[in-house]
């Protein structure tokens, strides 16, 4: 079993938090001036508060939908990467996971695996997409594209910790960025990378990280490795 280091992402936890406040703070703050309305005569007698209450009533739904639409969006984020950790876990001892290495300006690394057969960043999806295909540029989901491009992001991922490696031990080690589906999507990428990156379903995860890395590591290297990816977690800590 594999060890992992660091904790779910503190990221899409506070987001899924704060968007689901908000959407529950809206539903309260209109029932109560409903229920102040319909008590005080003076508010039932006012053209204003009645105006109020009909914008209100119109603008409220599609408020609410919004802003629980982004907390489950979150919500379903963080669900995706708990079923990546889970299935990481099940790599053999020899390969160690790092858990939201975090970044200026880039955010937070879902996982970097660090093991015999390379370096990997691991971005973990939870979209509600059903078919993923690719134009030669981005990935296509049900026919639509993105506002992000998940393949640079992920690219900009493994550069990140190629980077920070290179600054530290002064080694120039390939890192090769992966993006992982955690729910059922129909995939025909195989093993074939897009535009430089593994885009794969859950259930290919382990054989990629165990078979297809780039450079092999000594246990040396990957102590080293290790030890630095450890110590950006620790300051993160």
């Amino acid at each position: 079993m594999a060890q992992i280091f660091g904790e779910p992402s503190k990221y899409l936890r506070s987001k899924d938090i704060k968007y689901w406040l908000i959407a529950v703070g809206l539903g309260v703050g209109f029932f109560l001036f409903v229920y102040i309305f319909f008590k005080i005569p003076f508010f039932t007698n006012s053209l204003i508060c009645l105006a109020i209450l009909f914008i209100s009533a119109k603008a409220l739904p599609a408020l609410f939908d919004y802003f629980k639409g982004r907390s489950d969006n979150y919500h379903d984020g963080l669900t995706g990467e708990n079923d990546i950790a889970d299935i990481l876990n099940g790599l053999p001892y020899e390969f160690k996971i790092f858990r939201g290495l975090q970044f200026d300006k880039l955010g937070d690394v879902d996982f970097t695996v660090v093991g015999p057969t390379g370096i990997f960043t691991v971005d973990a999806k939870n979209f509600k997409a059903r078919r993923v295909e690719f134009n030669g540029e981005e990935l296509i989901f049900d026919g639509r594209v993105r506002d992000k491009n998940v393949l640079k992001q992920a690219t900009r991922e493994a550069l990140a910790i190629k980077e920070l490696l290179t600054e530290k031990l002064k080694v120039s080690f390939f890192v090769e960025p992966v993006l992982v589906f955690s729910h059922y999507v129909r995939l025909h990428f195989g093993f074939n990378k897009q535009k430089g990156v593994y885009v794969i379903g859950s259930s290919f995860l382990i054989n990629l990280l165990k078979n297809k890395g780039s450079k092999f590591l000594s246990s040396k290297q990957i102590e080293q490795v290790v030890n630095v990816l450890y110590e950006k977690l620790s300051l993160r800590i």
